[in-house]
């Protein structure tokens, strides 16, 4: 860093720092980024990263102490305090957001929260609401002891997804070909060699969707659909990625809408899910930042295919269904080829321009402009 400072900014392969300030930041756009493809940048610590860290009321409290702290707390504390703020200025500012990112400064957090807490409680013992503040700072500590309890009880129970594969092994005939994803939550190391793996190419669709037709796309999936007898997924591996931005892919974002209404010929007949939970109480916390729950708690379905008429019937409704969507290209590729055939380049060239314009991702416009 002393002698080569140009070293960080280098962005040739995946172990460079350059790289991944770049994926971090948006410029360049990666399958697991596209979750916080809208996340706002600062705001989503607030309302992602520290719910599930330290739990909503001491969400709420932290700002009023980190507030006590820098107006009235001692000057060590507000050294913390500003590495905090440098920590959270960098990290806050990241189009990709994480909950570990929040990991170096929870600790500090802590500290600012026990003082604000400490010196209300000392400050308010001669006042008729001392006992009342008393009562809110015992639930604050028992949620915060009771939300942690609950969340340790996770490790303690056997991971969603060795309870399907055992299920797999079990319920599904010997034989059968199972339907996995790629990706870093993938099913497939735990499958066992008595079934056929057979690889969703959803994945694909990331990198080949902006050079495909929607009805192509439909196409490349019912090829993989079609030899699978069951499928297995965590839908904190592909699915919340793509439904998150159903505009730029919205084949994919509908496969994984549909699947799991059942609309493609498909039927979910098991569910598995680990939640914080402790004396009844359970802690829903779907919705959270996908590698928060992909590590340790995911959600696994597994699905049954009904019969190939079925899923070719469905895939027929899906096929059509798309053509009509306002962020499919189909239908302006379709008029612009017909005016090619027909010897109308200027009206061609209108209608790409048009289409560009209404979708710049849609890469399979640009060479046919040219």
């Amino acid at each position: 860093m002393l002698t080569d400072p140009l070293w960080m900014q280098r962005a040739e392969g995946s172990p460079d720092f350059g790289l991944a300030l770049r994926i971090g930041s948006g410029e360049i756009l990666q399958i697991w980024t596209l979750f916080d493809y809208h996340a706002i940048p600062y705001i989503t610590v607030l309302t992602q990263l520290l719910p599930p860290s330290i739990g909503w009321p001491l969400t709420l409290l932290a700002p009023l102490a980190v507030g006590y702290a820098l107006g009235w707390g001692p000057w060590p504390t507000r050294a913390l305090l500003l590495w905090c703020g440098i920590h959270l200025f960098l990290i806050g500012g990241l189009k990709m957001q994480h909950v570990r990112y929040m990991v170096p400064v929870i600790s500090f957090l802590a500290l600012c929260i026990g003082t604000s807490c400490d010196a209300l409680w000392q400050r308010t013992k001669s006042a008729p609401q001392h006992w009342s503040y008393g009562c809110v700072l015992a639930l604050l500590i028992g949620h915060l002891r009771f939300y942690g309890t609950a969340f340790a009880r996770i490790y303690i129970e056997e991971d969603s997804r060795i309870q399907a594969a055992r299920f797999l092994a079990k319920q599904v005939p010997l034989g059968s070909h199972i339907g996995i994803e790629s990706g870093a939550f993938s099913m497939g190391p735990l499958l066992g060699p008595t079934h056929q793996a057979v690889t969703l190419g959803a994945g694909s669709l990331f990198y080949l969707a902006p050079y495909m037709l929607c009805a192509t796309q439909v196409d490349f999936l019912w090829s993989y659909l079609r030899q699978m007898d069951y499928l297995t997924l965590n839908d904190i591996n592909r699915a919340v990625q793509f439904r998150a931005v159903p505009t730029l892919f919205p084949v994919a974002a509908y496969f994984y809408e549909k699947l799991n209404d059942g609309h493609l010929g498909f039927t979910q007949i098991e569910r598995f899910r680990e939640y914080p939970r402790l004396l009844g109480l359970a802690f829903n916390d779907e919705g959270s930042e996908p590698s928060f729950l992909g590590y340790d708690h995911p959600t696994v379905l597994v699905f049954r295919n009904e019969g190939e008429e079925e899923v070719e019937r469905a895939v027929y409704h899906w096929r059509r269904a798309i053509a009509g969507n306002s962020h499919c290209a189909d239908t302006e590729m379709s008029e612009v080829v017909r005016s090619i055939e027909q010897g109308e380049l200027e009206r061609a060239a209108a209608g790409i321009e048009a289409l560009i314009k209404r979708l710049p991702h849609a890469q399979l416009a640009y060479p046919l402009a040219a």
